[in-house]
């Protein structure tokens, strides 16, 4: 081999090293880091997509964006005449208040039936008043 060969050897050597450099570069250093930035590109593509809404298209009808859903929570959440959720709320509330104060007139009526019960079973004999008798049961 001559001088001039070993030179043009050593030159597609070089070539093919750097070559194989580069690609290792790329593979191993910048494809990672696009696939970062695309991921993250679509990420937000599909943030501001799901946040302004889409339109219906074939085989998919349309999707409200996050306002006009916070809107519409927002109506759910105020009286409007019986349709929203306050509306049910309020009348589960008014009819658990009703249904309290039935019990509380219920707790009444069965406690001076039960005094008198106990007014009528006393010994004859007890001349302990009424009053006591009351006050003794409201302690115990």
């Amino acid at each position: 081999m001559t001088e001039d060969q070993m030179m043009l050897l050593t030159a597609i050597a070089v070539a093919i090293t750097t070559i194989l450099a580069a690609w290792f570069a790329v593979v191993r250093l910048i494809r990672p880091t696009y696939l970062g930035i695309r991921r993250r590109i679509l990420t937000w593509e599909n943030f501001m997509a799901d946040w302004s809404g889409e339109k219906a298209r074939p085989g998919r009808g349309a999707t409200l964006g996050v306002m006009e859903r916070l809107s519409d929570i927002d109506g759910n959440l105020k009286n409007n005449g019986g349709n929203s959720l306050k509306d049910s709320v309020d009348k589960v509330h008014q009819r658990l208040d009703e249904g309290n104060k039935n019990i509380y007139k219920l707790d009444r009526r069965i406690y001076r039936i039960e005094k008198k019960l106990e007014m009528d079973s006393r010994p004859a004999n007890d001349s302990t008043p009424i009053e006591k008798l009351i006050e003794r049961d409201k302690k115990s």
